[in-house]
């Protein structure tokens, strides 16, 4: 009797629980335009806001990969291209960002002949519409790496000097790197850099909506928000 109470209830909530599994596919699939580039531009912004992109070795000091910028906010056009070896620049910064960033799902559409062409364009204008805000994001990246740098080399002369030990050194470090990363991005923030990087970003997408067909759109929207 017992084994048989414990089936019908099992039954019972694989039954319940059908609804909510098709729910959830009824909303990714109706999820509308306006949805969909909210999602996406949010969800660059907020990876760059959050990476921790600090090198592991508290010796290492303040830095952080491409000044802090994520991939998507330093496309062009010519990361679309196979070959990298034929641009300038780190070639490893270059593959790096092709692999992280909105190109690595453009890259798995099988763009048409027609497309490719309508897609570098999207990226020469995106490129242009977010140059200011990417050159005065490296400029206070710049000045403020200089300013911790500072307090970093003072801190490393003490560890060296024998004023404070290693673990003291390694936490002092943790939390100048975690005050870096929080005045950064409050400096990003007080001159609305993010709001203008998720336009650009907004306008390319929805932009890139218009060239690609209705099963290459959907497929864009669950590569670059499900990595």
């Amino acid at each position: 009797m017992k084994r048989e109470t414990l089936f019908i209830l099992l039954v019972a909530g694989l039954f319940l629980s059908l609804p909510a599994c098709k729910k959830t596919q009824v909303a990714e699939q109706t999820l509308s335009t306006e949805e969909a580039l909210t999602i996406m531009t949010d969800r660059a912004w907020n990876q760059m806001a959050s990476e921790d992109l600090f090198p592991e070795d508290p010796s290492a000091g303040i830095g952080m990969r491409n000044d802090g910028i994520s991939a998507d906010f330093l496309l062009d056009e010519t990361y679309l291209d196979d070959n990298q070896n034929q641009y300038g620049g780190n070639l490893d910064e270059r593959i790096f960002i092709r692999d992280h960033s909105l190109i690595r799902c453009l890259r798995g559409l099988n763009l048409t002949e027609e497309q490719v062409p309508d897609v570098k364009r999207g990226l020469r204008k995106y490129e242009a519409c977010k140059d200011h805000a990417v050159k005065r994001i490296r400029a206070i990246y710049r000045e403020l790496k200089t300013e911790y740098d500072r307090k970093f080399h003072r801190l490393l002369r003490a560890y060296r000097e024998g004023s404070i030990t290693e673990r003291e050194f390694i936490r002092k470090v943790k939390e100048l790197r975690a005050e870096f990363r929080s005045k950064l991005l409050g400096m990003h923030l007080k001159e609305k850099l993010d709001a203008a990087l998720k336009k650009c970003l907004r306008e390319f997408l929805a932009g890139l909506k218009e060239v690609l067909t209705e099963r290459q759109w959907n497929a864009f929207i669950t590569c670059y928000t499900h990595p």
